[in-house]
């Protein structure tokens, strides 16, 4: 697991970099539990702004719109994106999927479960960090 989550974060702090510092309503200095308590906003995928064309096909496109972490002072953890789709011939839908979980906190990240599985939120710069399928996340309060 160690040897996954070093060259992630290390990617992500590159996506910081180079991201830059948008929102000053962000908290800044180290995470702390009611830091990271609240909702936090998706603003960037793969250093891209919303709308983020996730896949495109002739026959269908999926983009992501919207998206918002929430995390609970109860430890809960809500993660919802909406996505807009259209494909040839339909109207176009929006449809969110939700996910949720439970979290802990060490140092200057979360370790999120959903299920069986866990991954890592890493806080930076005043930005939570995720990667995900091969995107890489940055939501701000």
């Amino acid at each position: 697991m160690f040897a996954i989550r070093r060259p992630l974060i290390a990617v992500l702090v590159l996506l910081v970099v180079a991201c830059g510092g948008d929102d000053e309503s962000s908290p800044t200095g180290p995470l702390t539990d009611e830091t990271a308590v609240g909702t936090w906003r998706l603003r960037r995928i793969n250093n891209l702004t919303l709308p983020f064309t996730a896949a495109f096909t002739e026959q269908v496109r999926i983009q992501i719109v919207a998206g918002q972490l929430v995390i609970g002072a109860d430890r809960s953890y809500r993660d919802e994106q909406t996505l807009r789709i259209r494909q040839t011939g339909q109207a176009e839908r929006d449809t969110t999927f939700v996910v949720t979980g439970t979290w802990t906190r060490t140092g200057n990240e979360l370790l999120v479960r959903v299920g069986s599985d866990s991954f890592p939120v890493l806080y930076l710069d005043g930005q939570l960090l995720k990667s995900e399928t091969g995107f890489f996340y940055s939501y701000r309060k």
